[in-house]
């Protein structure tokens, strides 16, 4: 992951009271972008809070994608690659 040169929600969250409400839905809805773009390909974030969406220049990053088990998906795709860990069943 490269550099953010900026800070999290939360931060500026607390810096200011009460943020205007043109941008809370201008963030709301490129973080809802994002994230539908992640799960459409298969990979959920388990975490998502303030302190894990990152502001460079007024853009949100999610950060912080800890994937705790693979989805379908990846089971799927990792299948196929000889010798990868994901290629056996969980239980």
């Amino acid at each position: 992951m490269p550099f953010i040169d900026g800070e999290t929600l939360r931060a500026r969250m607390s810096r200011e009271q009460q943020m205007p409400m043109d941008e809370v839905l201008r963030i709301v809805g490129l973080l809802a972008a994002a994230l539908d773009y992640a799960r459409a390909t298969g990979v959920v974030h388990r975490d998502l809070k303030p302190e894990n969406i990152l502001l460079q220049a007024g853009q949100p990053i999610i950060a912080d994608f800890g994937i705790d088990r693979p989805s379908p998906t990846l089971v799927a795709t990792a299948s196929r690659k000889r010798g990868s860990r994901w290629a056996h069943p969980t239980t």
